[in-house]
């Protein structure tokens, strides 16, 4: 992407985030199906003047190189935003992969219930 595009972009997203507009069904359904989805293993974060830039990589193994998969600039407001969902999504995976099990006088597992 040219230098160019790349400012129009940026200021288009400011614009956008500026106007706080809310987010459509349609842009919903075509973020979460449309495009590929690139698998990093690390995010590293830099704060800048401009808002935080997080940057996806992904190492084989620890004597791989890093490789750049994406990176995003994002305004601090929606940094923050990005953080509050990834807390909520992350404490209902958390919360499905803690299971309780409980063992009836015959030794036999079974879910604990509550």
């Amino acid at each position: 992407m040219a230098k160019k595009e790349v400012v129009a972009s940026a200021a288009a997203a400011e614009q956008a985030a500026a106007e706080k507009k809310p987010v459509t069904k349609e842009e919903i359904d075509a973020v979460m199906v449309g495009g590929p989805a690139v698998y990093a293993n690390k995010a590293l974060a830099t704060v800048t003047p401009a808002g935080l830039r997080v940057s996806f990589v992904e190492a084989y193994d620890a004597d791989s190189p890093a490789v750049l998969r994406a990176a995003v600039l994002l305004p601090y407001d929606v940094a923050i935003s990005v953080r509050d969902l990834l807390t909520r999504q992350l404490k209902q995976i958390e919360a499905a992969q803690t299971v309780e099990i409980e063992f009836d006088k015959d030794g036999k597992p079974s879910l604990k219930d509550g």
